[in-house]
């Protein structure tokens, strides 16, 4: 059974008073026990789960549509209401029988909201559910001004944090501050930091959140209510193109429950402020791409582009970093990763796109980089060249780090580190091997403009299957047949043979590093 959530509930009418009242007509069918909870606001609802769209302490009016009709159900449905800290449930009369309820209330229903102390009321027919609304509004008007002078301390505190230039980090504080209550951002799936400085909640309600919104087909409602060792979390989506939501903990020991409005006010307030940082970064990063790709075009001055790196205090030495994979690395990936060293303070230029990615970062910076946690989250590999000062480098050192990206398995490597003793040990020895082994293939395929390396390297990687490569390539199962055919022909190598296999593949090795300078 899901636990009561442990946040505060506004001070409000309670549910005894209301049912004290002649002009509401109102019975306790179960709950009495919690007569004494305070309702905040009352609301006349047809969603099945009203747990996910009230505040703690609203008051639920329904017809009885929403009331599931199996008694299990039933039971479910009081305790999740009970964990969501509702103030209880009013239950419309059915019209052709009074003191009935459609569907019929079970006994193990009323038994749970017994136990529970949560109050199950029924409403005569003839009492309009607007006269809910109206009565627990006019007793609870000091209520809504707490509310609305959270609100306006809220937006006061955006605008001082824009008129005063302050950091991410001391607009979530002075938020959290203003609003009585602490707050996290965060990125469910990859559960990382969203603005700079600021920490993500206990990655204990990942899974939580993650079984919640999985279950949803993430389709959000503007609160979730997540559960972890019978402590819950209020959570708002932010409204933003990537999924980030505030967080909110119950065991905070916040003076006040936050509404449903004032978080959504608060996740809008994030998503200015994410938005901002957002922006700066796409153009630093712009501007980082523009110039690295002019220097490995040649086409600025080193010195032009010294200075520039120097003005953004990018300090040297720095080192190359080559980024591919298998398929090769997306631009959602390129994006993720330079948001993350954007979070991380780091200077960093990137350039290129899928098999053609150059990063530069600051030889000291490489460990803050977090490349063991990019390589393994975004199933890439990336290759370090030597630090390196000077831009007239820059084209040696690229060379180093594709060397690199293309001699490590898996995970890191730096230029320089023993990798496979087998494989050539200069571009020079790497083009000799490539063109002995694959030489008429390169040649027919420059002669006659087709892809025989590419189909080779395809039908290896996909051990040897055809219908593999042929979805790899996107080409008929026959196409694939008739390639290999010629493969084999022009090569002189068959491939049913382990000799010729191990060849061909250590040709192809040969030339993905004979082709290790900057990228074209």
């Amino acid at each position: 059974m899901p636990a009561e959530s442990g946040f505060v509930v506004p001070e409000g009418i309670a549910v005894g008073e209301l049912i004290k009242l002649e002009e509401l007509r109102t019975r306790v069918a179960a709950g009495r026990d919690g007569l004494g909870r305070r309702v905040g606001w009352a609301h006349h609802t047809d969603t099945a789960t009203p747990w996910d769209w009230h505040d703690p302490g609203d008051l639920v009016l329904t017809s009885g549509a929403i009331v599931p009709p199996d008694p299990a159900g039933q039971v479910e449905f009081v305790e999740r209401m009970h964990a969501a800290s509702l103030a209880g449930l009013v239950v419309g009369e059915d019209a052709s029988r009074t003191g009935s309820t459609i569907p019929v209330l079970s006994p193990e229903m009323l038994a749970a909201a017994d136990r529970l102390g949560f109050p199950v009321l029924i409403a005569e027919y003839s009492v309009p559910y607007v006269r809910y609304v109206r009565t627990v509004a006019a007793a609870n008007a000091s209520e809504q001004t707490r509310l609305l002078m959270q609100i306006v301390r809220l937006h006061n505190e955006v605008h001082r944090a824009i008129s005063n230039g302050f950091t991410s980090a001391e607009l979530v504080d002075g938020l959290a501050e203003a609003l009585g209550f602490p707050f996290r951002l965060v990125e469910p799936e990859r559960w990382e930091p969203v603005l700079p400085g600021c920490p993500v909640p206990d990655r204990r309600w990942q899974s939580a959140l993650i079984e919640q919104l999985t279950r949803r087909a993430w389709k959000v409602p503007h609160l979730i209510r997540a559960e972890v060792d019978r402590q819950l979390a209020m959570v708002t989506p932010v409204p933003v193109a990537r999924t980030v939501f505030v967080v909110v903990e119950a065991e905070s020991t916040a003076e006040t429950t936050p509404s449903v409005t004032v978080l959504q006010h608060l996740a809008s307030a994030c998503a200015l402020e994410i938005a901002r940082v957002d922006a700066e970064a796409e153009r630093t990063r712009r501007w980082g791409s523009d110039l690295l790709t002019a220097a490995l075009d040649g086409r600025v001055d080193p010195h032009v582009f010294e200075a520039g790196l120097a003005e953004h205090g990018f300090a040297g030495p720095w080192v190359c970093l080559a980024v591919g994979g298998d398929p090769a690395i997306g631009a959602e990936t390129i994006d993720r990763i330079a948001r993350t060293w954007s979070l991380g303070g780091l200077h960093y230029l990137l350039t290129g796109r899928e098999a053609h990615v150059i990063a530069l970062l600051e030889a000291g910076a490489a460990e803050a980089a977090g490349l063991d946690r990019i390589t393994a989250g975004e199933h890439c590999r990336i290759g370090i060249s030597d630090p390196f000062t000077g831009s007239v480098h820059l084209g040696d050192a690229v060379r180093q780090a594709r060397w690199a990206l293309e001699t490590v398995p898996q995970g890191v490597g730096h230029y320089g580190d023993d990798g496979d003793d087998l494989l050539p040990r200069t571009l020079t020895e790497a083009a000799r091997i490539a063109e002995s082994i694959l030489g008429p293939l390169l040649a027919y395929d420059r002669e006659t403009d087709s892809d025989l390396v590419a189909t080779l390297r395809a039908y290896l990687e996909s051990d040897r299957s055809p219908t593999e490569t042929a979805k790899k390539l996107f080409l008929h199962k026959q196409t694939v047949s008739y390639r290999i055919t010629r493969i084999q022909s022009l090569t002189g190598r068959s491939l049913r043979s382990t000799r010729d296999i191990s060849e061909l593949w250590f040709g192809l090795r040969a030339l993905a590093l004979s082709r290790t300078g900057p990228p074209g």
